[in-house]
């Protein structure tokens, strides 16, 4: 327990550093021309690390390399990690290299919406971002080994030491570089990232070998393993990119407010959804090969834990949007007009945040079921259906608003690409549940006894704290000044907690003993961290 609550304080502070980080790219640059390069240049560097790392060697390499571990020996599987090393850092400088050279046709598939002052800058920013994925890769294949010896301290520390180098950057880098100097920032982030896991790769026993070979058979398995997830992920970073391009169109800033907003919606998405889908995989995967009734039964159950801590969150950030972002992003050169754009992007991606946060958990389902296909053909659809729902809800509600006289200047286009990526994710999160009824069965009991209790005293807290909102806000508290800001956010969130918990208690929910555990746990966490040396070996 003492470790988890060690590793669970450091994906919060690692997500913590991550909005220092947007804060401060919000007080320097605003949202403006300059964040809208600096977003898109990270774009295909970004595509490259996801589609090898995170869809060809994570996906597969973790259970190949502990599979050596186990059944074979270290100084095979060390062999096998440094094939992999390898052949990661030939693909990587190809593919790199030509990036470099075709940055400037490049730079049209990214942001065709760009002026040529623009394009210069995002081709110079991407050809420096290049090194990031080089870095990352070297450093997520490491991450890899070390959790498969299960040593986790090392690898959930390098997202700090990423982000740290990335605040340096903000903080030191910018005034003499501009925006290279936030660009390299994020490279020396790349580089923390996998310098910090070095001493314990070599401890455990790590040797470099100079070994390449696409034939083995362990490769042509692992890249067999990771086919359909790289089919998917490519999808879903073409979608990515078309978004981004189309929003290049929508005026100076509406990347910037897109990607502010993404910014604070990830943060539940992450520390709620995938953690805790992470950590009942294993379990999933056991009761997949022996007791289905038994995996039924824990999927089920976390489903519920998960909707239990994401759909309150998704409505308190609605209902606090713009107070929420005032207080992360409100700094500097952020304006009052950046405030409220960013909020309703904020608001919109709130809405499928729940659902986000569950497909996290139903993928890791059909994975455990050793299906892979379902989820990709399903992901497919939802990507399709989301450009399609995004391009028109964006023409749709710049018409409307040119129409109606609305306020200029709020990037209604931009609502307009999240609303249908966030209509794309409920169709997403509904598809996937029935693909899974279909394979288990589930009863309307079973799905309806736990999901009504929770939906409905969401709804009523939802109510219970709007008005609040609309009351202080307006006639009691300043909220141009920051001490009332965080005193409003602080009261809403205390009333809604209070009569969320209250419900849902009243209602026999046992979900609710999520809430009592967390507390637990942060009881400890602080006795945790001072006796930090204590800790089990896991932690290495």
């Amino acid at each position: 327990m003492s470790a988890a609550a060690v590793i669970s304080f450091m994906v919060l502070t690692s997500s913590f550093l991550g909005l220092v980080k947007m804060r401060l790219y919000a007080g320097i640059l605003g949202v403006g021309p300059q964040f809208d390069v600096f977003v898109a240049a990270f774009r295909i560097p970004d595509l490259i690390f996801q589609l090898i790392i995170v869809g060809s060697l994570n996906a597969a390499f973790i259970p190949l390399f502990s599979g050596l571990i186990a059944k074979e020996s270290a100084q095979k599987a060390w062999g096998f990690a440094s094939n992999i090393l390898n052949l990661t850092l030939i693909f990587f400088g190809v593919v790199s290299a030509g990036v470099f050279l075709l940055a400037k046709p490049l730079s049209f598939l990214v942001a065709a919406g760009f002026n040529p002052e623009q394009t210069k800058t995002l081709i110079e920013l991407t050809r420096i971002f290049l090194l990031s994925p080089i870095l990352l890769g070297v450093s997520s294949l490491i991450s890899g080994s070390l959790q498969s010896f299960k040593r986790f301290f090392f690898p959930f520390l390098s997202p700090i030491a990423y982000n740290l180098g990335a605040i340096f950057g903000a903080l030191f880098l910018y005034q003499p570089l501009g925006l290279a100097g936030l660009a390299w920032g994020v490279v020396l982030g790349s580089f923390l990232h996998l310098v910090i896991q070095l001493p314990l790769l070599f401890h455990l026993g790590f040797r470099y070998q100079l070994k390449i070979s696409w034939r083995q058979d362990l490769v042509k398995k692992m890249f067999g393993l990771s086919a359909f997830r790289t089919i998917g992920l490519g999808a879903e970073q073409i979608k990515t990119l078309i978004l981004i391009n189309i929003a290049s169109f929508l005026g100076s800033g509406a990347i910037s407010v897109l990607r502010f907003g993404e910014s604070i919606a990830t943060v539940p998405i992450s520390v709620i959804g995938a953690a805790i889908a992470q950590a009942a995989l294993p379990t999933l995967s056991q009761e997949a090969l022996t007791d289905l009734k038994k995996f039924k039964e824990t999927f089920l159950s976390t489903f519920f834990e998960i909707l239990y801590l994401s759909l309150p969150l998704s409505i308190i950030l609605i209902i606090l949007k713009i107070p929420i972002v005032r207080l992360i992003l409100g700094v500097g050169n952020f304006s009052w007009n950046a405030t409220i754009s960013t909020a309703w992007i904020l608001a919109l991606f709130s809405l499928g945040i729940f659902a986000q946060c569950l497909i996290h958990l139903t993928i890791r389902a059909f994975y455990a079921l050793q299906d892979t296909k379902n989820p990709l053909i399903i992901s497919l659809i939802s990507i399709v259906l989301s450009l399609i729902l995004a391009i028109f809800l964006s023409s749709f509600l710049e018409k409307l608003a040119l129409s109606y006289g609305w306020p200029s200047g709020l990037f209604y286009g931009v609502r307009g690409l999240v609303l249908g990526i966030t209509l794309g994710t409920l169709v997403e999160l509904g598809l996937l549940f029935f693909k899974l009824h279909q394979k288990l069965q589930f009863t309307k009991a079973e799905v309806l006894s736990p999901g009504l209790p929770i939906v409905f005293s969401s709804l009523i807290m939802a109510a219970t704290i709007y008005f609040p909102v609309k009351i202080l806000d307006q006639v009691f508290l300043d909220t141009t000044r920051t001490v009332n800001l965080v005193i409003l956010v602080w009261l809403v969130l205390t009333l809604g907690g209070s009569t969320y918990l209250l419900l849902t208690w009243l209602l026999g929910c046992k979900e609710i003993r999520i809430f009592f555990k967390v507390l637990l746990r942060l009881k400890n966490i602080r006795e945790n961290l001072l006796s930090f040396k204590k800790l089990p070996l896991v932690l290495e």
